[in-house]
């Protein structure tokens, strides 16, 4: 008898500087839709804690799990932080670098 059962669960976080942010639960399977709908009308409240002196210079970045780069997802990335960091994006990054800084 196994007691064991495979689960997923997806999370958005952010570091900004000495500062944690997050996390925010997405419920059931993360599409490009939610997510979007995440970075529209979340991220802006969550942004909120951030000086706004500081969220101008918000580098956005991603890993390249396929809701981040959607088209709709793209677009509005590209239009609210030009230079985002992820797969289709602005800023070419290697794919498997462990640095996260710029």
């Amino acid at each position: 008898m196994s007691f064991q059962k495979r689960f997923s669960i997806n999370v958005w976080a952010a570091v900004i500087g000495d500062r944690f942010l997050g996390p925010h639960i997405f419920q059931g399977s993360l599409n490009g839709v939610m997510y979007l709908d995440f970075l529209q009308h979340n991220l802006p409240q969550i942004l909120d804690e951030i000086d706004p002196v500081h969220r101008q210079d918000i580098i956005y970045q991603q890993d390249g799990a396929p809701p981040h780069f959607t088209n709709n997802v793209r677009d509005w990335l590209t239009a609210n932080y030009p230079t985002w960091i992820g797969q289709g994006g602005p800023v070419p990054w290697p794919a498997r670098s462990p640095d996260l800084n710029p």
